[in-house]
């Protein structure tokens, strides 16, 4: 029996990677009991005080304070304080929502979350397993009821060295675990306490995680490219695991992290966060990458939103093979020109970017074939092509839609010569290419495009201040060649439409 698809772990800075890491809120049918559930729950964010209400259910008690909630598809939530049996105060979630709405299933954990702190609750040397769930430590005497839900960190002769969740509390010597850990004495171990990082016990070779599983990642506060603070630091080999079909891995920036800031993650060598591994979502991290690397995120079916790359002058990849919202790739210092791209979206139908800004990376900005989409974005000032498109397209529709595309030292848009039947290519804007012999949009064998299957939709773009806005391809029946500026300020990279 593998851990819950319920679990949350939690990583601090401060540490340690032998600590329990865990806890468990709970579930229906789980080994796990909830302290209480509810399918109607709501929360609004008034200044900094979140409020958290469930009128059906009116399950809340005041002994639920110190606490989690676990709020279905959105999160896990320290409990701070008690209102009434409908209404309790939680976490603020961040960035904060204000309003969540309403039916939100959820369930409060047995015990305390003793993973929001540095050092472990309690710890032993003398803990016996006989290849059941019981785990004793007549020695310790440090369990108290208050622990179930909690993970706890077993090592010893006999023992099958891991993470385990305790179920139940029998006594000050004697808990139950939610799976045996084998036949041993003399059994190291650690409750509570969070992981000192975010890949130790998340890799292959020692994984804690099963699917469905949230990683919460602490940081300590907003990150500035001006002078960096760098939570964490990866290692060789340190690339996070990868999920499943039945539930992704979630890493997520913590909610406690103060000032409304992400936690701080450094790459030092030409070594991936995440690398060839699927079904992983990623969220409100920021990497600064003071090394070349080949690709930081990659894989396939993965997602990350409001995630953010700096190249920090390096010739670095983004992100490949994953869909993306609201991200952002940058470098905050100037480099010579490089060959790698922000962002890749190469797969079937798979890969995208949504709301995402590309601006000022080292090399080029955005490569796309087969499915990829380039939707709502700004690619700007890179110091490559803005938007390259390989063959490949057919049968597969690609789209590049809607898009701010300026300034770029490359072309602005780099289209094959061939297969590219399904493009959809409209409602942008591409601008300020100003490059000798580069071009808005261009054709990249300087020759019109092949009669495909079907035509590719080439239309309804906006062109201002190329060197040239066409080459090799007929400007669409609906295309607009403006004599002035659309932007506020593209210099500061405002580009409101003035």
């Amino acid at each position: 029996m593998a851990v819950a698809s319920t679990a949350f772990w939690r990583v601090r800075p401060s540490g340690s990677n032998t600590n329990g890491g865990g806890y468990d809120c709970g579930s229906s049918g789980g080994s796990i009991t909830p302290a209480a559930t509810g399918t109607a729950g709501s929360w609004a964010t008034v200044s900094t005080t979140t409020t958290f209400t469930d009128t059906m259910a009116a399950a809340f008690t005041s002994g639920m304070v110190g606490g989690s909630i676990n709020i279905l598809g959105v999160g896990q939530f320290s409990v701070l304080s008690y209102v009434s049996t409908t209404q309790i105060t939680i976490t603020t979630p961040n960035p904060a929502t204000s309003n969540f709405g309403n039916n939100a299933s959820w369930a409060v954990g047995p015990g305390t979350d003793y993973s929001q702190q540095n050092s472990a609750q309690a710890s032993g040397t003398a803990g016996v397993t006989v290849g059941t769930t019981t785990f004793t430590d007549a020695t310790a005497l440090a369990f108290t009821a208050a622990m179930v839900g909690n993970a706890i960190y077993i090592t010893g002769t006999g023992q099958t060295t891991g993470f385990y969740f305790v179920t139940a509390y029998t006594s000050s010597s004697i808990v139950t675990l939610d799976r045996s850990p084998g036949t041993g004495t003399g059994a190291t171990w650690h409750l509570g306490g969070g992981w000192a990082d975010y890949f130790t016990n998340c890799g292959v070779s020692l994984s804690a995680l099963t699917a469905g599983n949230t990683v919460y990642i602490l940081g300590s506060g907003v990150p500035s490219p001006a002078s960096y603070t760098y939570d964490y630091t990866t290692s060789p080999g340190g690339a996070m695991q990868s999920g499943s079909t039945s539930g992704l891995l979630r890493f997520i920036g913590d909610p406690a992290t103060p000032s409304g800031g992400v936690p701080c993650l450094q790459i030092p060598w030409n070594h991936s966060l995440f690398y060839n591994t699927s079904y992983v979502y990623t969220e409100n991290l920021w990497v600064v990458t003071t090394t070349a690397v080949s690709i930081v995120y990659g894989g396939g079916a993965g997602v990350a939103k409001n995630c953010v790359i700096d190249q920090y002058g390096h010739d670095s990849a983004g992100f490949s093979g994953c869909q993306l919202l609201g991200c952002e790739v940058f470098s905050s210092v100037t480099s010579s020109t490089g060959s790698q791209y922000a962002a890749s979206l190469l797969s079937n139908e798979a890969d995208s970017a949504t709301s995402c800004n590309f601006h000022n990376c080292i090399g080029n900005g955005v490569q796309m074939a087969y499915g990829g989409r380039l939707q709502s974005s700004v690619v700007a000032k890179c110091n490559g092509n803005g938007v390259v498109l390989l063959g490949g397209g057919y049968p597969y529709q690609q789209a590049i839609s809607n898009n701010t595309i300026d300034g770029n030292g490359g072309n602005g848009i780099v289209l094959d010569q061939s297969n590219m039947s399904r493009l959809v290519c409209t409602n942008n804007i591409i601008s300020n290419h100003t490059t000798s012999g580069k071009y808005g949009i261009t054709v990249s064998a300087g020759t019109p495009l092949a009669n495909d299957l079907i035509r590719p939709i080439i239309d309804h773009n906006t062109y201002y201040n190329n060197n040239a806005h066409y080459n090799a391809i007929t400007p669409g029946a609906h295309d607009t060649v403006l004599t002035t500026s659309p932007y506020v300020a593209s210099s500061t990279e405002n580009y409101t439409l003035a």
